[in-house]
């Protein structure tokens, strides 16, 4: 369970406690009565009552829920929490004899006949519902547990699918970047060697870097900035590639891998070294807002980037933000048969 659900989960625990002492406060008859209330037998005996409940809550929430009947076993589940039932209207009983409580002459007080006939019947349906307000409460802590449990588990089906799809991208990018420095060696081009080591920080970055949730902003631009500086060496005096990085990255913390796959997209539309052909990448950063922009001419076989999978990677990416950035980013797509552009507004906050 992570920070922020353990957080407001204590929230809720909280207001419900108080929320539940307060019933037997309010509702009392003799509410006008201040601090003294506390000293009247009926409302002590009603008062302990919810003090029980509310420490079934936390008890059923922390322990039983967790111990017993989310490890499905039921039999004790089920015994204990009538154990817990019967002690919360019975040990209440007990508090006019413990002394420390006067009794008000204007309270009309109540004859205990323990061993009377009926008396487990009335003690259920007439003391003052205690019964009926404890399953109430039993079931409300039943709906957090199995909330919070849901939650839990969709959290961490989020993160399995997060890291599914890593492992998709990760292949594709080795890919196309081997197909590069391969393209270099058959020149026997003096970049071979420099096109490694560019490689090798690039992969370094992708081991070590994406196996965690969130990374620097900087760190991320610099292996964009590494993976551009590489593609360039395709590039001829028919390519023009321009990249613009407008403001300074701070602490801002962004999800890893999640902006490549639209630059390394306009590189495989955008470069066809016998046609003239321009690739514009902007990055502004404002803050916790981060906009990138993307503009490409397309000057390669739409087919053929079929087969290569390429829609099936920008699919991936997209899951990744709706994962990732729910409701927290743009991304506005222009694909004519002559350019494509693609404008990613996310919000790091």
């Amino acid at each position: 369970m992570n920070f922020k659900l353990k957080n407001k989960n204590k929230i809720i625990h909280g207001l419900m406690a108080l929320f539940i002492l307060s019933v037997p406060i309010f509702s009392s008859p003799d509410f006008d009565k201040g601090v003294a209330l506390f000293l009247i037998p009926p409302f002590l005996i009603n008062f302990s009552s919810y003090v029980l409940m509310t420490g079934f809550f936390f008890l059923h929430h922390y322990l039983l829920f967790p111990k017993l009947y989310h490890k499905k076993k039921w039999w004790s589940y089920i015994l204990t929490v009538l154990v817990c039932c019967y002690l919360t209207f019975s040990l209440p009983q007990l508090v006019p004899l413990m002394g420390g409580a006067t009794a008000d002459p204007s309270f009309p007080q109540p004859v205990m006949e323990p061993y009377q006939k009926g008396y487990f019947f009335r003690m259920i349906f007439f003391n003052n519902g205690i019964v009926f307000q404890f399953i109430a409460i039993w079931l409300v802590s039943l709906f957090i547990s199995l909330r919070d449990c849901l939650r839990v588990a969709e959290n961490e089906k989020l993160m399995a699918e997060v890291n599914f799809l890593k492992a998709k991208i990760h292949p594709h990018f080795l890919f196309n970047t081997l197909n590069n420095i391969y393209s270099l060696a058959l020149t026997n081009s003096q970049e071979t060697p420099n096109s490694i080591l560019r490689l090798s920080h690039l992969m370094r970055y992708i081991v070590t870097e994406s196996a965690n949730k969130k990374v620097l902003l900087s760190k991320e631009i610099e292996h964009i900035q590494n993976f551009v500086s590489l593609q360039k060496l395709r590039m001829n005096d028919n390519n023009t590639l321009d990249l613009k990085i407008n403001g300074r990255p701070k602490d801002q913390m962004i999800a890893p891998i999640i902006l490549i796959n639209y630059i390394e997209n306009a590189f495989k539309y955008g470069i066809n070294p016998e046609l003239n052909s321009k690739i514009d990448i902007a990055m502004d950063i404002d803050d916790a807002l981060l906009t990138l922009t993307v503009k490409n001419d397309i000057v390669v076989n739409r087919e053929q980037l079929k087969k290569q999978g390429t829609k099936e990677g920008m699919k991936n990416n997209l899951k990744r933000l709706d994962i990732l950035y729910p409701n927290k980013y743009t991304l506005d797509i222009v694909d004519t048969q002559t350019t494509y552009s693609c404008t990613l507004k996310l919000n790091l906050s």
